[in-house]
């Protein structure tokens, strides 16, 4: 940090007092992931500390059913390392929450109780629809330059929540048995993919969007893209090392994410698939434990495209741990921005003779 940020924060602390600070942790099927804020009296909040390490709890549950001992002992370690990271920071309460694989898991209660046992925290387990109401709230709250109508999907390890958003409203949210580790331990099995293995996992996913989604949401020309496998995408398209996420781009959102088109992503999986495991490790803008669910979760994207006929994508900063922020926040009497894009101004009451004039251009535009 320079002296100079060091100084704007001291400027920034003086002008309110700190009322507290907040935590949250979302357990995902790929990662853990931690966000502290720091909440001042006036209500303006910052965050003060963003975390994550990488535990592949979701590809022995997705195989197995359960939660294996190395994994669940993994899971409880960072946890408790993140409890005491919340702690430091002078938190008042931290919020918890697990998804798909510990939905999952036949042993989840043994898991959760050694989490309970070991930092003290006792973890949610929301249903698939409400992490998908979070992480739309997480991503678009207070971003009233996106278009009306766009499709949010967030490719997890487990699941994929899809958000499709049309005149500025919520449409449809819903989470599908999807996610790339899943996906890669289901259909992946050899090295580089099949065509056969390939033309499975399509009619899979071809399959569960059919049944899952309406096809008369589609067609949306435009897809927001968060966690990992899209960033994941996104880097490798632009040949991009991943790196971590300051709190500035966090805030803004999309600044420094992925962009790109229809065309660059059926390019990158025609190239992904026929690269090798060793191949994708060693290739600029993968990281190498993502090289491994990599192919399956650019196949998902690109049937997502398909479906809703979408023509460009574009990265987002935030997620579920945000969005579970935003609640806190809220629950502490915090005013916040629209979830969604704000309606269309309504026109200007104009005289009789005026309003005439524009009743007859809007009939000739119709």
């Amino acid at each position: 940090m320079t002296e100079s940020s060091k100084d704007s924060q001291a400027a920034e602390a003086s002008e309110s007092a700190v009322r507290t600070h907040l935590g949250v942790i979302d357990i995902g099927s790929n990662a853990i992931r931690l966000q502290v804020v720091r909440l001042f009296e006036d209500g303006r909040h910052t965050v003060v500390l963003d975390d994550r390490d990488t535990v592949r709890l979701g590809s022995e549950v997705f195989r197995t059913g359960v939660v294996s001992d190395e994994a669940a002992s993994a899971v409880v370690k960072i946890v408790a390392r993140f409890a005491r990271a919340a702690q430091g920071r002078g938190v008042d309460g931290i919020r918890a929450v697990a998804t798909s694989a510990l939905r999952e898991a036949r042993n989840s209660a043994e898991v959760l109780r050694a989490i309970e046992e070991n930092s003290g925290i006792s973890v949610e387990v929301i249903s698939g629809e409400r992490e998908a109401e979070i992480i739309a709230r997480g991503v678009l709250t207070g971003y009233a330059g996106l278009p009306r109508n766009l499709v949010l999907a967030d490719i997890g390890g487990g699941s994929t929540e899809v958000s499709v958003i049309g005149d500025g409203r919520i449409q449809l949210g819903v989470s599908l048995p999807l996610g790339s580790s899943r996906l890669t331990e289901m259909f992946c099995r050899t090295d580089p993919l099949s065509h056969e293995d390939e033309s499975s996992l399509r009619e899979f996913i071809r399959a569960e969007l059919s049944r899952s989604i309406p096809a008369s949401l589609a067609p949306v020309r435009l897809l927001i893209g968060s966690a990992g496998t899209f960033g994941a995408v996104g880097n490798f398209i632009r040949r991009r090392v991943s790196t971590s996420t300051g709190q500035a781009a966090r805030e803004k959102n999309f600044q420094g994410s992925p962009r790109f088109t229809l065309q660059e992503l059926t390019r990158a999986c025609a190239c992904l698939t026929h690269m090798s495991l060793e191949q994708r490790r060693k290739t600029r803008g993968i990281e190498e434990r993502r090289a491994e669910i990599i192919v399956a979760g650019s196949i998902l994207l690109q049937e997502l495209a398909a479906y809703f006929s979408v023509e460009k994508f574009r990265g987002a900063r935030r997620g579920l741990r945000d969005g579970l922020m935003l609640e806190e926040l809220e629950r502490r009497g915090v005013s916040l921005p629209p979830f969604l894009p704000p309606p269309p101004a309504k026109p200007k009451r104009q005289s009789a003779s005026g309003q005439s004039r524009s009743r007859g251009r809007h009939r000739a535009k119709r």
